[in-house]
């Protein structure tokens, strides 16, 4: 499958055929609190996800896996913070984006499970339905569709 540009509208610099969808160079993300010595939660993470791809973290707990996903949607709220890094997904910067320009791939195109997945994964259902319903819940796209992946 390869990375397609046709959905972009905003001028960004889309990807190319097979570069990565998702990069993350660099991301150190901490915790700053007043009262509190600040904290760092991620330091120095870098990886890429290409098109198709899912990628699954691990790690024990207070290791900064909620933490990371919840800088790559841009969802960290004081005292955290992004020290350094960048994101890019879909050729463009997500720590330059406003809310509006991130609600628009939040959950559609960009998303993650967090910590506690039994509470938002059934056990008895595979993974991909689950993936499914929520494409559906965010998208006007077939099943077949979903299933291709984006549109050509």
């Amino acid at each position: 499958m390869s990375i397609t540009t046709d959905l972009r509208m905003d001028g960004a610099a889309a990807p190319r055929d097979g570069d990565p969808l998702l990069t993350v160079k660099n991301l150190t993300v901490r915790y700053e609190p007043k009262l509190n010595p600040a904290l760092t939660a991620v330091d120095d993470v870098s990886f890429s996800v290409s098109e198709g791809e899912f990628v699954g973290l691990i790690g024990e707990s207070g290791s900064g896996k909620s933490t990371l996903g919840t800088a790559l949607l841009q969802l960290l709220r004081p005292p955290a913070r992004v020290s350094s890094g960048e994101i890019t997904f879909d050729g463009r910067n997500l720590l330059e984006l406003d809310e509006n320009e991130l609600r628009k791939i939040r959950w559609r195109d960009l998303s993650t499970v967090f910590q506690s997945s039994m509470n938002a994964l059934n056990p008895v259902k595979r993974i991909q339905a689950t993936f499914d319903d929520v494409m559906q819940a965010h998208t006007s796209w077939s099943l077949d569709r979903i299933r291709r992946g984006r549109p050509r």
